[in-house]
């Protein structure tokens, strides 16, 4: 495999969408202040869909403004985003469904009612393009269960009178077709494009020549939920675009119910290499010198981070070639973290010192000769350069000289059968740092037994769990999370790992190992997110041999912060235990977390 070196900075820009630990966490049915949303909290008539509703289930309504790019397109929107019971679209189809939800090679043994709180389905519009003339646009907003930073987004043409389904591919999730949808969809069209249905790639900021883009790969990743955002600015095609204090992220919804990501792109790292020349008349690369501040262990973000910085603090750098101006501080501050009077952004650039101080000290014990800058010497490498976006919001690069690698923290795996059984486990990974049992050539291979106790046949020996760290690519961008006081962290962690699925004996361990950790910070909180089964096979993929009935991945990313913001907070739950089950749990920081 090719190795592709793994740098985490002081930094994790996280995909946001705004709601905190403190506050509950939103409904749905709730909208930002001068949204394009109002909520129909009436009954919606079903009179004639009552023999095909499951019992109790009510449609709601969601009345929305249909703007301009939306109109004479190849949809007729209604102006209403009604719920439709899943039971009129799947029908008996249900419990196949259920059975092959978690695991498309051999059924389970869920049930529809496991499962039915992670299917949306909601009509917008009449599609007028053929060959789907008449037919409705209907949208399913598939939740993943355990947690995750997306939901996906599917649309079809549905037409009512036969009941059936075609799937848009084009304008469904990219990622992932499920392979249940045999069981309900009738056919895939990869051809068809509606037009004005999706908003437009680029958005005009007002009265300024810079525009917003949207992230392809995360467009449609929401529906019906705009989070704890504030409105940026109102733009004539589209309508309200929304805000969150912490990172760039923009948002704008669609009058199908779908959220789509924009960010503002200053363009230092696309295309031709942006250079800077210096107020000293010296000249560096940006493109190869500097870098969005990125996560570890696979963990990475999308939007840069908006830092809480004054114009008065910041002195001219110098002008990238891409006319923008470049910012240092004017008065940097060794050991600003332990001084109340510290602002933020000192605080953050001797955040990074440290983790430079931090890795030097752990190359030192690899064996490595580590270079340890003086401050003085540190800052004149300009480590930390700050920019300003069209919003006057500040945000910040990092030089690539003083990125951290950052490990997978003490992932391990608890297998447990239903009868002894020989279990062969294989991680795929860039570099593995710590493996035990050792991991040999192509993986391990136990005895496991019921209560979870492995027998390692390459050493004869007996192990409560396997246990690796490594290095691994880039993967995840960790959208939500929590902000937690310290003195809260350990009620925090008991109460996030049971809803995650953990026993008595994995909390135990997890908290016992990462709990020490975190508390040694100097800041009184802590940027805590979880990435789940789905995702996190995306940075370390997991071969298992016999495959498990289930499966159940928690990895922890932790950022120190000096002060609370919001952020969106997960929704955290368990996937159902079932068959012989293997859990995994993790962890990693934005500094290194081994000192």
């Amino acid at each position: 495999m090719k190795k592709i070196t793994l740098l985490t900075g002081l930094i994790l820009s996280l995909l946001i969408t705004g709601c905190d630990l403190e506050s509950a966490n939103p409904s749905p049915e709730k909208s930002p202040p001068d949204s394009d949303v109002i909520i129909d909290t009436e009954e919606t008539d079903t009179s004639d869909e009552e023999s095909n509703t499951d019992e109790n289930e009510q449609a709601a309504e969601t009345t929305v403004k249909i703007f301009p790019w939306f109109r004479d397109g190849d949809v007729e929107f209604t102006g209403k985003i009604k719920a439709v019971s899943s039971d009129l679209i799947i029908g008996d189809n249900k419990e196949n469904i259920a059975i092959n939800f978690y695991d498309y090679d051999q059924p389970g043994d869920y049930k529809w009612d496991e499962i039915s709180r992670l299917f949306g389905f909601y009509e917008v519009g009449t599609i007028n393009k053929a060959p789907y003339e008449g037919q409705t646009l209907l949208m399913l907003d598939l939740k993943c269960d355990g947690m995750c930073f997306r939901n996906y987004t599917y649309r079809f043409a549905w037409d009512k009178e036969t009941n059936s389904l075609t799937l848009l591919k084009k304008q469904s999730d990219n990622e992932m077709t499920p392979g249940f949808f045999e069981y309900f969809v009738g056919a895939t069209d990869n051809e068809t494009y509606l037009e004005k249905v999706e908003l437009p790639e680029t958005i005009s900021f007002p009265g300024k020549p810079e525009v917003i883009k949207t992230e392809e790969k995360f467009s449609n990743y929401l529906m019906l939920d705009l989070g704890e955002t504030t409105l940026a600015f109102t733009n004539d095609e589209v309508g309200n675009v929304y805000k969150n204090e912490r990172y760039g992220c923009l948002y704008v919804m669609g009058p199908d119910g779908a959220t789509t990501l924009y960010n503002y792109d200053p363009e230092f790292f696309d295309g031709d290499d942006v250079t800077v020349t210096w107020e000293d008349g010296s000249t560096a690369n940006i493109t190869d010198g500097y870098k969005y501040a990125q996560g570890g262990c696979g963990i990475r973000g999308n939007c840069y981070e908006i830092i809480n910085v004054n114009d008065n603090e910041l002195k001219k750098a110098g002008t990238a070639s891409n006319g923008m101006d470049l910012y240092v501080l004017t008065n940097p501050l060794e050991n600003a973290a332990e001084l109340d009077t510290a602002t933020d952004a000192q605080k953050r650039l001797d955040y990074s010192y440290s983790a430079h101080k931090s890795f030097a000290k752990m190359s030192n014990e690899n064996g490595d000769t580590p270079v340890t800058l003086s401050f003085d010497d540190y800052n004149k490498k300009k480590p930390l350069i700050f920019w300003q976006d069209p919003q006057g919001r500040w945000s910040a690069l990092m030089n690539v000289d003083f990125t951290i690698p950052a490990e997978c923290g003490k992932p391990v795996i608890y297998l447990y059968p239903e009868t002894t059984t020989n279990v062969h486990v294989e991680v795929e990974v860039d570099e593995f740092t710590v493996t035990i049992p050792d991991y040999g050539l192509s993986g391990w291979t136990v005895q496991a037994q019921p209560d979870g106790s492995l027998y390692n046949y390459a050493d004869g020996q007996n192990y409560p769990y396997l246990f690796w760290e490594g290095i691994d690519k880039d993967g995840i961008n960790a959208n939500k999370g929590f902000v937690v006081k310290k003195e809260n962290l350990a009620s925090f962690l008991n109460e996030s790992l049971t809803k995650l699925g953990l026993n008595e004996t994995e909390k135990a361990d997890f908290v016992e190992f990462w709990y020490p950790r975190m508390m040694n910070n100097p800041e009184p909180y802590l940027y805590v997110s979880f990435v789940g089964t789905s995702d996190f096979n995306k940075v370390a993929p997991l071969q298992i041999t016999p495959a498990p009935d289930t499966l159940i991945r928690v990895f922890m990313y932790y950022q120190p912060e000096p002060s609370f913001y919001s952020v969106p907070a997960q929704n955290l739950t368990s996937i159902p235990r079932k068959g012989f089950t293997v859990l995994e749990w993790g962890g990693t920081s934005s500094r290194p977390w081994k000192y």
